[in-house]
């Protein structure tokens, strides 16, 4: 009995891709994860106030914010457990060059910085800061000029040499008032001590 000539092309087809499935499932090994535990390490995190970005900056209050979800999920890679170190940012980072914390978000690169702080390889992201004034001066406008002679407030860190700089490429005087916190940078501009926050 004859085959049509394309039969016995497909059925060789099948007894090749058969024979090669049969024999590298004959030459796998089983692998097995590791699934011995292993210690946790604990890492020390300092952590501040910072609305949006890093909340609950107590022991007994709940914690949210993009850095703390960010800790979360380095957590589920790592198995890290953290300690939380609180305090206002100046004070954090001064722990963070003397060795007593390990972690410490929101740090903007600097060159005076980048041999002391372990940046990551890749950009993490870019950051805006709007300047907020009182909706009764009228005196301030969306011209950026009209801020001069005024004193703005701002979080003590590398924003005030941002502010600072954009200011001098502005051409516009106005006085920098660094905080070490938002609540009293929040209170000075409630109370009119300054004229502008930046946030």
């Amino acid at each position: 009995m004859k085959y049509p000539r394309n039969l016995k092309t497909k059925t060789k087809i099948i007894v090749a891709v058969i024979l090669c499935v049969s024999a590298i499932f004959m030459c796998a090994v089983p692998a097995y994860a590791d699934t011995a535990q292993k210690p946790s390490q604990t890492v020390k995190v300092g952590y501040y106030e910072n609305e949006v970005f890093q909340e609950g900056a107590a022991a007994d209050k709940d914690k949210t914010g993009y850095a703390y979800e960010y800790y979360l999920k380095m957590s589920e890679y790592t198995g890290w457990k953290y300690e939380y170190v609180y305090g206002d940012f100046a004070d954090l980072y001064q722990m963070l060059v003397d060795g007593k914390i390990d972690l410490l978000a929101g740090m903007s690169y600097r060159d005076d910085r980048k041999d002391i702080v372990g940046y990551p390889d890749a950009p993490m992201g870019s950051e805006y800061y709007c300047l907020v004034k009182h909706v009764s001066d009228s005196t301030i406008t969306s011209n950026i000029k009209t801020i001069a002679g005024h004193k703005i407030g701002v979080l003590e860190s590398a924003i005030v040499d941002e502010l600072k700089k954009f200011l001098g490429e502005e051409k516009i005087e106005a006085e920098v008032i660094p905080y070490k916190d938002f609540d009293s940078m929040y209170a000075a501009f409630d109370k009119g001590a300054i004229d502008i926050v930046t946030s």
